[in-house]
């Protein structure tokens, strides 16, 4: 007699616990992630010819754009400027302390560049990730490497332009406007 009346609690468990997996995310569809990759891909390359044409020197470009899918998040895309110019075309007269500062390519100036080339390319080709929910978000880290005023202490700056799924689907259905997107993306800075 007590068996039985221990299976209708263990009933209400099992078809109560099984109703929790749903809301914490076991019913939505899973990211497909060969077809994501290949949308990463197609992104670092649009990206990498962007920051070709508008990065004066592509010495300063030290890494191609890489892309990561991060569950939960959405993409993110990394990729290092190296502003030393005079260490990647003169390393011996850096060394020796006679490498000429007034080649050096102005940082902030440089930055501003590449917060534009990032705006650019999200407004217009951040819309490929399809498969993204609405909440997701695509990232955009430069990490721009600049020599300080002495010559053996790296400086490093770090931008980060992000802007959400749903921001892009609106702008893609023309709810929104570009300039009105970029005033939605978030910039930061250190």
């Amino acid at each position: 007699m007590m068996r039985r009346s221990y299976l209708p609690v263990v009933f209400c468990l099992i078809v109560g616990l099984s109703g929790t997996a749903s809301l914490f995310g076991a019913g939505t569809p899973a990211v497909d992630l060969n077809q994501l990759r290949r949308e990463c891909e197609l992104f670092e390359n649009i990206l990498n010819t962007s920051l070709r044409q508008n990065i004066q020197n592509p010495l300063f470009i030290a890494e191609k754009v890489r892309g990561a899918y991060l569950e939960g998040y959405g993409i993110t895309f990394t990729y290092t400027i190296n502003l030393n110019r005079s260490l990647i075309l003169f390393p011996r007269s850096a060394q020796t302390g006679t490498a000429q500062s007034g080649n050096e390519p102005d940082l902030g100036k440089t930055v501003q560049i590449l917060r534009r080339c990032a705006a650019e390319v999200l407004s217009q080709y951040g819309s490929a990730f399809r498969q993204l929910p609405a909440q997701n978000k695509i990232s955009i880290i430069a990490h721009v490497l600049s020599r300080s005023v002495d010559p053996n202490v790296q400086s490093g700056h770090v931008l980060v332009v992000t802007a959400t799924r749903n921001d892009l689907d609106q702008l893609l259905r023309a709810r929104i406007t570009a300039d009105e997107f970029k005033k939605r993306i978030v910039y930061l800075e250190y």
